[in-house]
């Protein structure tokens, strides 16, 4: 089903899924994007320039996209 190249850190069954996700790395990583997305969204809708507010979204669509590949 997925393959016979073994287990490498690309692969997507379901146990190499769960190890990734428990790892310490990855917590720390996810909980990292969250703070910047979190204080990101502060600068956004306090301090709204319109170069500043479209640069941060661009930014912020940026790291939710990281966040993503991240969790799935």
């Amino acid at each position: 089903m997925y393959g016979n190249k073994g287990h490498n850190k690309f692969c997507c069954c379901p146990a190499c899924k769960e190890r990734r996700r428990g790892s310490v790395l990855f917590k720390a990583i996810t909980y990292a994007i969250s703070i910047i997305v979190i204080y990101q969204l502060i600068l956004l809708f306090f301090f709204m320039t319109k170069i500043f507010a479209f640069l941060l979204l661009i930014e912020l669509a940026g790291l939710f996209f990281l966040l993503f590949l991240l969790i799935f």
